[in-house]
């Protein structure tokens, strides 16, 4: 297998046990729609 594809599924497998309930290390962020403006609009990618 090629790293690439072992990173992949190394990924999802954490998804997976997440999405499960399994603590995993990821972090989860949140962020609130003021702040998502913000990052669209710096990065000219608003929504019409």
């Amino acid at each position: 297998m090629s790293e690439y594809f072992k990173s992949i599924k190394k990924g999802a497998e954490e998804a997976l046990a997440w999405k499960q309930g399994q603590k995993t290390g990821a972090r989860v962020r949140q962020y609130t729609a003021k702040v998502v403006a913000k990052i669209r609009k710096n990065a000219n990618k608003t929504i019409k």
